[in-house]
């Protein structure tokens, strides 16, 4: 605890520094080295401050009057009495550092444009190359001392909210991420991604859903996509064996050249209009079945699922939902 004379000499240092950002620690020590060196960074004899004789224009004692009247009429300052501790007197209005931020901007672009100020391609490069060795080796944590809040994140996300990637950026982040081992999504992330591709695409028409299943297989995508086609995986492969050894040359897998409704049914029986979907535990674990059989219902075929555990503990029982229809 710090003594009546301590106490009394940091209202009198307070006093001295006010609307200084200095701690109560920091002005003790600056005092205790005022007194060991009592001349050390004053004038000396015959040398005159860089202010000294130099006076305020008339335009700069008026802001600095109104800057005051303001900050008396708002209470952020009283007047003839030395500021409180966090004291925000001295802060900037936000029209104040917006425009102290644009005129910034301004100089460094017209010293750019007439000097060539600022780092060369070369340089940015090196500078470039230095951050990624410096990340990839742990030298340098990446993150350390950026602490954004939750105000400039949500400003962040609405600038980008919207704007779409460049061809360019689009193939320079699959080129970075080639051949690397992403991080595993949380399951909070995973389900968020879900909601929103669920919510994009209840948002298109039939129409474009179409084409977006089109464009889809153009492109590939699909974890059973092959050649152009797709191909069946493993409990595809066993539900495929199990429908051609009971039902003989009726039922096909689908290859994607048959949608409905913009949706690709696993297993097609074209003699009745009906279809087989094979959800598997993990891929369809957030998924309602009867969304699909409504759709398809909506289009004229009826449809069964068969679930993956459902039919590794009894294959007989995908023989008995095709009786059942």
């Amino acid at each position: 605890m710090p003594s009546e004379k301590q106490k009394a000499q940091l209202e009198r240092l307070h006093a001295q520094n006010v609307g200084s950002k200095r701690s109560k620690d920091a002005l003790l020590n600056m005092s205790k080295a005022q007194k060991r060196s009592p001349n050390k960074g004053r004038f000396k004899k015959g040398q005159n401050g860089h202010w000294k004789g130099k006076n305020h224009s008339e335009v700069s004692k008026q802001k600095t009057s109104k800057s005051l009247k303001g900050a008396y009429a708002e209470g952020r300052h009283v007047k003839n009495q030395p500021c409180p501790e966090n004291c925000e007197c001295w802060q900037h209005t936000p029209e104040t550092k917006a425009k102290r931020s644009q005129t910034r901007k301004d100089y460094f672009a017209k010293q750019r444009a007439e000097k060539g100020y600022g780092n060369s391609p070369e340089s940015r490069r090196k500078v470039s190359e230095t951050l990624k060795e410096g990340y990839e080796s742990g030298r340098i944590d990446r993150g350390v001392g950026r602490i954004v809040s939750d105000e400039t994140r949500e400003k962040q996300r609405l600038a980008h909210e919207g704007v779409p990637l460049s061809e360019a950026h689009c193939k320079k982040l699959s080129e970075v991420r080639r051949g690397k081992k992403q991080k595993p999504r949380s399951v909070q992330a995973r389900e968020n991604i879900g909601k929103a591709s669920k919510k994009y695409w209840d948002s298109l028409t039939e129409e474009q859903k179409r084409e977006h299943a089109k464009k889809s297989r153009a492109n590939g995508s699909g974890a059973n996509w092959k050649n152009g086609v797709f191909t069946p995986n493993k409990l595809e492969q066993r539900v495929q064996a199990y429908l051609d050894e009971n039902f003989p040359d009726k039922w096909r897998f689908n290859t994607g050249d048959f949608l409905i409704s913009s949706f690709v049914p696993d297993f097609i029986c074209a003699d009745n209009h009906t279809v087989i979907e094979v959800f598997g535990n993990y891929w369809h674990r957030n998924e309602n079945p009867n969304r699909k059989k409504t759709i398809y219902k909506n289009c004229g075929f009826a449809c069964v699922v068969i679930w993956e555990h459902e039919f590794n503990q009894n294959p007989e029982y995908l023989g008995e939902l095709i009786a059942s229809l």
